[in-house]
């Protein structure tokens, strides 16, 4: 019962924190600010939604490769497709970069960033 109660207690926090992400997330699309800048993290709210925003445009770009690929014929990937899977990669890794992953060896920090990022 007790496992059952912060199963619940967790999915009413993400729960929280998606809608204030989408109450809010307007704010950090505004202020994107140059690609290759590193992501805001000056406080634990810019964190956050520098996190949400990445991995939301990661999925939008993955989703468009996905749209890309099969709407073309033949088994293999155009360039576009390509282009559109780089751009949600970079997208996790930046969202990866609003994490705190200082104990990861850095043998495995680039697999586990990515995974991070998406959990």
């Amino acid at each position: 019962m007790n496992k059952i109660k912060r199963g619940t207690q967790a999915l009413a926090g993400t729960f929280v924190a998606l809608l204030v992400a989408i109450e809010l997330g307007t704010a950090v699309a505004q202020d994107r600010g140059f690609p290759l800048d590193p992501p805001d993290t000056a406080s634990p709210r810019r964190t956050l939604f520098n996190l949400i925003d990445n991995v939301a445009q990661a999925h939008r770009a993955r989703a468009a490769a996905k749209r890309d690929y099969e709407a073309t014929p033949g088994f293999f990937k155009g360039e576009a497709v390509l282009e559109q899977q780089a751009r949600a990669v970079g997208f996790l890794r930046r969202a990866a970069k609003s994490l705190d992953l200082s104990q990861v060896p850095p043998l495995i920090l680039r697999h586990v960033s990515l995974e991070a990022a998406l959990q």
